[in-house]
């Protein structure tokens, strides 16, 4: 091999040399940036689980402070940003919460608990169409969500279509056959097309589950009287006046049912112990002047007169 070659190939040979020696030396430095974002991450994460656990232990205050000083070092963290929302919602401020929901979404838009989270914020504001955006958009995202399916079913029911709402509360059961409330609210929702047997089978159902919550009794007395059943009418009635003793509502029903039943001096006496806490009871004033012969004028039938 002449000197030309052999210079040639000592040349070649430095030059991967120096060559692997660049490699290496980019490859550990990767190495060590890649480590210290480890180390970062690490003590985010510590951090994040300590801000949690103040959290769950009451101590807002120092909680938020917490998911605050993470949000300095990460911005827009989708996770940070949704526990510091459902904190400023335990705190009541709304609008700070809508705020971490929006950006949290900002971050990483394909998050259905968010997006539920958010749509029940906007339902409690009475926006249902908005609402029932962000529930459907989380459904395409994780279809057997039973809390957003619930959501929607409510949303679809104040929004006047009971129909859809049923097949809602029906495909939110199906994930959780226990959740009494959704059995409540599909009774609602029969009971608003008038299908009463339907509707008298879901309260029963979620009395079954829940035995003295107010809502079912209530409307289990409505149903059973819409369907001329006065006695048992008669019996729910007084359960949810024993539960509302001081409230307007569950003693109409009771009213309205000692009325149709024919007990209609029971009936005088509970629409004036209605207008005795609520002497702007429309409802109640009319029953009694039903009852008694009275004539009511305009001024009188003013819900606050």
């Amino acid at each position: 091999m002449g000197p030309w070659a052999l210079n040639h190939m000592n040349s070649r040979k430095f030059y991967e040399a120096d060559m692997n020696r660049q490699e290496r030396r980019k490859a550990e430095k990767e190495f060590d940036k890649n480590k210290r974002k480890m180390e970062v991450i690490r003590q985010l994460d510590k951090e994040f689980a300590a801000a949690r656990e103040l959290h769950q232990q009451g101590r807002l205050g120092e909680a938020e402070a917490a998911y605050k000083r993470l949000l300095e070092f990460a911005p827009g963290q989708p996770d940070v940003c949704y526990m510091l929302a459902l904190l400023c919602r335990n705190i009541d401020d709304r609008p700070a919460a809508e705020h971490y929901l929006r950006l949290s979404l900002g971050t990483k838009p394909d998050q259905p608990h968010v997006l539920n989270e958010l749509g029940a914020m906007e339902m409690q504001a009475g926006r249902w169409a908005a609402a029932e955006k962000l529930f459907l958009e989380a459904l395409a995202l994780k279809p057997e969500g039973g809390d957003t399916l619930f959501n929607l079913g409510l949303a679809q029911k104040s929004q006047g279509r009971p129909s859809e709402a049923i097949e809602s509360f029906k495909k939110a059961l199906h994930e959780h056959k226990g959740f009494h409330m959704a059995h409540y609210f599909l009774g609602q929702s029969y009971a608003m097309q008038g299908q009463y047997e339907e509707a008298e089978k879901c309260f029963t159902t979620a009395l079954e589950l829940a035995p003295d919550q107010y809502p079912p009794i209530l409307d289990m007395a409505n149903v059973l009287g819409q369907m001329e059943r006065w006695d048992e009418a008669m019996e729910f009635a007084r359960r949810a006046v024993e539960l509302r003793p001081d409230h307007p509502e569950p003693l109409y029903v009771l009213g309205w049912v000692q009325e149709n039943s024919g007990n209609e001096e029971d009936a005088e006496e509970t629409y004036r112990d209605i207008l005795d806490l609520n002497p702007g009871h429309v409802q109640a004033k009319v029953g009694l002047a039903r009852l008694t012969g009275e004539g009511l004028d305009d001024a009188a039938l003013e819900p606050g007169a």
